[in-house]
């Protein structure tokens, strides 16, 4: 745990904030995010901030070689260090409690 702490205060990675839903049906997830960079990779390695916002359903497309496994890839990391309450690769992230990841 020692580690985790201080290596987020070397990055620049950010506590998150979470909200609550409700429960209920008609819930809407939401998980806002910005300044998310891939975790392997920092700034000075070439890797571009992302800024979303995502409510219920998302089609993501673009073409081969475009960055979508990687923002998949950095936006699920940080659902799961948000979940267990540890820091984010982000400037900011807000998300909702999930109970499961596919």
């Amino acid at each position: 745990v020692f580690s985790i702490i201080s290596g987020s205060d070397e990055s620049s990675s950010s506590s998150s904030s979470r909200i609550s839903h409700g429960g209920g049906s008609g819930v809407r997830v939401r998980i806002s995010v910005e300044g998310l960079v891939p975790y392997w990779l920092g700034p000075e390695q070439g890797a571009v901030p992302t800024t979303l916002d995502l409510t219920g359903l998302v089609l993501l497309t673009a073409p081969n070689m475009s960055g979508k496994t990687t923002l998949m890839r950095s936006l699920l990391v940080a659902a799961l260090l948000s979940n267990c309450g540890l820091h984010a690769p982000a400037k900011e992230l807000t998300s909702a409690r999930f109970d499961a990841f596919f």
